[in-house]
Formats: structure tokens, C-alpha cells, sequence
């Protein structure tokens, strides 16, 4: 049960909470090209336009089961001008799709609201593709701290925890996303703090943050919290103004979101889903591949018969230490090519090394006239590749920057 309801203002919260911590949640979320992604519960689109927009490339699915909500989610995603989000009204517990239907799944501040986590996790999970992500945040309202401190402002946030646990879910979720994944199947999660740390140098996560997102939401269920009988009228305004008091020239608020996602899209080393991928992204596969074998195999030959045949100290150390290192190299190279989008640092790398290494030979090649045909067979063969990788490279998105 979603205990913020579905009013003008809680609408504009969501917009402030979204636009003040687009870079702290959305900065390293993007999806691969010709992926298709589900976006769990997506209220009233403050998060799908972040989405839609860090991941042009992408198929955004977008549900949720209150029609007030999807239908400021369509509006909003219109006005934006994306065209590659579609909306379905269904519910979490009944959706129409069938298993493996999709790369990537993304769930924002939707758990906490849900009686049965794990079960909406597990059911998430079996509508991925193998090899497939989840990305899910969630914020945890006992990590807020603020100055000046409060107890009475603690009391009437106590009062929103207590009525989103009597409403069967769960305002301090944030903590427990490792063991909720673990528990539902996923794959060694990984599970990291995001922290919005406001005070008077950042008036505009003051008024967003602060004022909007979080005073707000508390001060919203003040009818509620006193006809249950939680606390007292006199006590809960007071918190609020303490609350309030922490948006002045000397305040300082804090809070804590958690990302958890599977491992896999967060190590290297693992499967990242290989998407359906453009003609460009595919020749660049292709390009990764090649490249990485021809490289493993050009300096493991040499590395090997150099130890067959002993190393002597007259012949150098510093030769079996490139081929190993370049060796590395062309393994990366191959295990890039299931997700060039997530390796962009080291084809950059392998790219501007592999001039370096091209500019060096030729500058030898000029100094050197008795083996200036070689040196420049080296220049080609280690430029070619170099240069296709630079044309074929993802190229890194802008991050979205709203205010």
C-alpha cells in the first residue's frame, strides 16, 4: 500500500526527491543498447524520464497498478520527448509477460511499500533473461540525521515509519536489501550506501531535498498519525517545525539510499548479458574479439618459448614481463566483447596505449633505417585495430542534469 497517496503534492515531491538526487541514483545507471528493461512500479514517471533519458538505446517498460499515477507517468514522459518508454497498467503480483522476457529489470522506492518483498523479487527474477540484472534502490528513514537535532523531529518521522510498517511495509528498507536479494535467489548482490548530505552551500537540495522530499513526506500524515492515535497534535507540529528548522543558514541534513544490484553488472569478470545490438556495436564485438585473441596469441607464443628455452641474463627481463602484461590485455579484450558499454575505460586504454606503442615505432622507424621495414609493418598492424576501436567505441552518454 503506497501510504503517500496520489495528490498535486505529493506529485510535485516525487519530482523534487527525483530531481534532487538524479546524479546520487541514476550517475551509474545505464543500460546497453537493444536491451530491454522492465521499471517496476513507476508511480508517476519521476523516475522513468531519468531512465528514458540515460538510456536512449534501451526499451523501457514501465508499469504500475494506480491508473491516477501511470497516466502523470505518460504526460510526463511525453513532455519529455522520449520514445523509448512504453506503459502498461498491470499489477506486480499478475503481469502478463512471459519468463526471460527481459535484459534488465529496475525497482525504485517499491519494496518498502510491499508486504512481501522477497516474493516481488523472485518474480522480478524469473522475468530475466539469464544473465540478466536487477537494479533496485530504496532509502532507509532511520538513517536520517540532521542538525540542530531533534527529538521531537524524530518522533514525528517515527510516526511515518509506523504507519507505512501498519500498512505493511517497511520505511527502513534500505538496510536490508543485501539479505532481501541473497534470500530471493540473486547472485552475490552487491549493495551500496548513496548519502545526501544538504546544508546551506546547496540551497537547491535544500528547497528539493530537505523542504520537499523529506519534510514533506512526514508532515503528509499528520491527519493520519493523529487520528491513530500516535502522537499528539502540539508534539507533531512542533517536529515539523524542528524539521523545517534544519532548511536555515546554519542547518544540515542528512539521509541514506541504498543501490543494490546483481554483481554481474557491477564486476567485469562476470557474464554481462549480451543484448540484441546494432550493426555498429556488433562489428565492434567482432573488433574485441579478434584483437583480443590475436593479441593473447602473438605474446603468449614468445613468452612461452622464451621460458622453454631458459632465460639467460644476457637476453633481458623486460620482454616476458610486456608479454605478460599485453597477454592480460587480449583476455580483457575477449571478455569486453559480451558488453562494450561496461568496459568503455579499458578499450579507451587499449586504444591511446596501442598509439602511444604505433608513434613509438615510427619514431624508431625514422631513427632506425636498417629495420625500418619492420618497425612500420608494426605501426600498421598495431594502429589498424586501434583506430577501428576508436570508431567503433561506445561512446560514454552525457548524465542527466536536472535542477
Amino acid at each position: 500500500m503506497y501510504v503517500h497517496g496520489y495528490g498535486e503534492r505529493e506529485s510535485e515531491r516525487l519530482l523534487a526527491q527525483a530531481a534532487s538526487v538524479v546524479r546520487l541514483l541514476h550517475g551509474d545507471t545505464r543500460f546497453p543498447p537493444g536491451s530491454r528493461v522492465l521499471e517496476v512500479g513507476c508511480g508517476t514517471g519521476a523516475q522513468t524520464v531519468s531512465l528514458g533519458r540515460n538510456s536512449p538505446g534501451a526499451q523501457i517498460v514501465a508499469f504500475d497498478h494506480a491508473i491516477a499515477a501511470l497516466a502523470r507517468a505518460i504526460a510526463r514522459v511525453a513532455a519529455a520527448g522520449l520514445s523509448n518508454v512504453e506503459f502498461l497498467h498491470a499489477d506486480l503480483f499478475a503481469l502478463p509477460f512471459d519468463a526471460e522476457s527481459f535484459d534488465h529489470t529496475f525497482i525504485c522506492f517499491v519494496l518498502e511499500h510491499l508486504s512481501n518483498p522477497i516474493t516481488a523479487l523472485r518474480l522480478v527474477k524469473q522475468l530475466l533473461k539469464p544473465g540478466g540484472s536487477v537494479t533496485v534502490f530504496e532509502g532507509d528513514h532511520g538513517s536520517a540525521y540532521f542538525h540542530p537535532d531533534s527529538e521531537i523531529a524524530h518522533r514525528a518521522i517515527a510516526c511515518q515509519v509506523e504507519l507505512q510498517q501498519r500498512a505493511g511495509g517497511n520505511a527502513c528498507i534500505g538496510r536490508q536489501l543485501y539479505p532481501l536479494l541473497a534470500q530471493a535467489g540473486y547472485e552475490a548482490p552487491c549493495v551500496t550506501p548513496r548519502v545526501v548530505y544538504v546544508d546551506a552551500t546547496t540551497p537547491d537540495l535544500v528547497d528539493s531535498f530537505t523542504r520537499k522530499t523529506f519534510t514533506w513526506m512526514v508532515e503528509a500524515v499528520r491527519e493520519e498519525a493523529l487520528a491513530a492515535r500516535i502522537i499528539d497534535a502540539a508534539t507533531f507540529d512542533a517536529g515539523i517545525r524542528d524539521l523545517y528548522r534544519a532548511t536555515e543558514s546554519d542547518g544540515v541534513f542528512c539521509y541514506t539510499f541504498f543501490k543494490g544490484v546483481q554483481q554481474s553488472q557491477r564486476i567485469y569478470l562476470g557474464r554481462a548479458p549480451m543484448a540484441v545490438t546494432s550493426k555498429r556495436e556488433r562489428a565492434l564485438q567482432v573488433v574485441l574479439v579478434l584483437w583480443g585473441v590475436l593479441t593473447v596469441v602473438a605474446n603468449v607464443y614468445p613468452l612461452v618459448t622464451a621460458f622453454l628455452a631458459g632465460l639467460r641474463p644476457t637476453a633481458g627481463t623486460t620482454a616476458p614481463m610486456f608479454w605478460t602484461m599485453y597477454a592480460t590485455l587480449g583476455v580483457f579484450l575477449v571478455l569486453a566483447a559480451r558488453n562494450p558499454s561496461a568496459y568503455r575505460s579499458l578499450i579507451a586504454f587499449a586504444v591511446w596505449s596501442s598509439f602511444a606503442h604505433a608513434a613509438v615505432m615510427a619514431l624508431m622507424a625514422i631513427q632506425l633505417p636498417t629495420r625500418r621495414g619492420e618497425l612500420l609493418v608494426g605501426v600498421a598492424v598495431t594502429a589498424l585495430p586501434a583506430v577501428l576501436l576508436f570508431v567503433l567505441a561506445p561512446r560514454k552518454e552525457t548524465a542527466l542534469a536536472t535542477s
